[in-house]
């Protein structure tokens, strides 16, 4: 998945727009490193199986490709990769908003 940030000066400096993949995005496998390594990932991709009440995160990770390329599989599967990376995105935005604050940029930055 791709993510695209710019930095915006000006009256809109505080406001974040998110663009999240559509239909064709979807490919076997999608999703795993996260799953792997986060338990947060882990935790969406549980409330997706259950709620769609079948094994998303199993046909993400191993297929087959027909299946995850079929739409009623696609949506939902490409909905629950980006509602864990769009999460993560924003806490660390929150935290590179808070690292930059003006009180905590002169805290850490050396004088000369």
């Amino acid at each position: 998945m791709t993510v695209a940030t710019a930095d915006l000066t000006g009256p809109d400096s505080q406001n974040t727009a998110y663009v999240f993949p559509g239909q064709g995005s979807q490919y076997v496998g999608m999703g795993k490193a996260l799953y792997e390594r986060s338990g947060a990932a882990r935790r969406v991709f549980q409330q997706a199986d259950e709620i769609l009440g079948f094994k998303l995160s199993q046909l993400c990770f191993e297929g087959p490709a027909e299946e995850l390329e079929d739409t009623i599989n696609a949506q939902p599967a490409i909905l629950t990769v980006s509602r864990f990376v769009s999460g993560s995105s924003r806490s660390a935005t929150a935290g590179n908003r808070r690292a930059s604050s003006p009180a905590t940029a002169s805290a850490s930055t050396p004088r000369s």
